[in-house]
């Protein structure tokens, strides 16, 4: 598994792009790439926070070298918004997901 979804060049072109609001055709390139890789991209990252969400309710999650406080209250964010947001129950990559 890997630790990031753009690399630190990607990020940039984002951050300009955002900033700026002119694209240059790296830019442009990277837009295409995002627009044909958004399903699987989107998938996964519902697959992530479904994960998340489930290990929280375990008690199976930590988070590292943040202040308590601040982790608490990110735990009680993902805990409200449990239930807020429905989920396909197939993705294209992962067998059936139940939230």
């Amino acid at each position: 598994m890997r630790s990031y979804i753009f690399t630190e060049n990607e990020r940039k072109l984002i951050h300009q792009y955002i900033k700026t609001h002119q694209s240059n055709q790296a830019q442009r390139d990277l837009f295409v790439d995002i627009r044909l890789n958004s399903p699987k991209l989107t998938n996964d990252f519902k697959l992530l926070l479904t994960t998340q969400k489930l290990l929280i309710t375990q008690n199976r999650w930590t988070i590292n070298r943040i202040p308590k406080k601040i982790k608490q209250e990110y735990i009680q964010r993902i805990l409200q918004n449990k239930n807020s947001t429905k989920y396909p129950a197939k993705t294209e990559h992962h067998d059936q997901i139940e939230t």
